[in-house]
């Protein structure tokens, strides 16, 4: 109980700084977006980058974790498109936006820095590996099933490759596919690079929760229940 604790009181103490940052007016209503675009192209990168060259090679991928994160992910997705299609069968681009939304899940963003705190580097290549496939789910199976959802012909094709465009853009994507690279092909990072790439992947977790807390004083989810 004591592990929980300390591992979730930091998590929800820096939430709740942004919060009340907001609310006492500390800050403005810029700063949630400008931390979090500053989270996720300059920290973010370095983060996954410095923790897959820590990373232990030789763990290998323990595809029991994949499977239990994505049959879980299964069943959300079953139980938000059947009770959508309850409500707006009349709308099937709404019943899909319902059903993408309930499995698009932070881990990239909070996610992976999360679980590499609580379970040290052994979290790193299942985590990286959930944030690839998640891209890939979300992103082009999301897409189509939007043009799938559309009352004009589907572009299966189209839609595809430009999804594959944007992860391909993706900073965190690109950080993942260079550090292994970097891994394979240098395997040893110079010092002061390593100083620095530690430095920014340490501000990650507690720019990325103060910038949620922000956003939660700042958001107001009234009016919005049918969404």
């Amino acid at each position: 109980m004591s592990e929980i604790i300390g591992i979730s009181f930091p998590l929800f103490a820096l939430i709740a700084l942004g919060f009340f940052a907001h609310r006492r007016h500390l800050v403005n209503d810029e700063t949630p977006a400008v931390l979090i675009t500053f989270v996720y192209y300059f920290l973010l990168p370095p983060f996954l980058f410095m923790k897959i060259i820590d990373a232990d090679v030789n763990q290998g991928l323990d595809i029991h974790i994949l499977l239990a994160y994505y049959l879980a992910v299964g069943i959300i997705f079953f139980i938000s498109y059947t009770s959508s299609y309850r409500m707006y069968s009349h709308d099937r681009k709404i019943v899909a936006i319902r059903s993408i939304a309930s499995i698009a899940a932070n881990t990239g963003y909070l996610g992976l820095p999360i679980v590499v705190l609580a379970y040290g580097n052994q979290a790193i290549i299942p985590g990286v590996a959930i944030v690839l496939l998640d891209n890939l789910i979300v992103l082009v199976g999301g897409s189509l099933l939007l043009e799938a959802a559309g009352s004009h012909g589907v572009r299966w094709r189209k839609v595809a490759m430009e999804s594959l465009a944007k992860i391909v853009r993706n900073p965190l994507i690109v950080s993942i596919v260079l550090g292994m690279l970097y891994v394979l092909l240098v395997g040893v990072i110079p010092n002061p690079i390593r100083i620095l790439g530690k430095t920014m992947a340490d501000a990650t977790l507690p720019c990325a929760l103060f910038a949620l807390g922000a956003t939660l004083a700042q958001r107001r989810t009234a009016g919005h229940s049918s969404v």
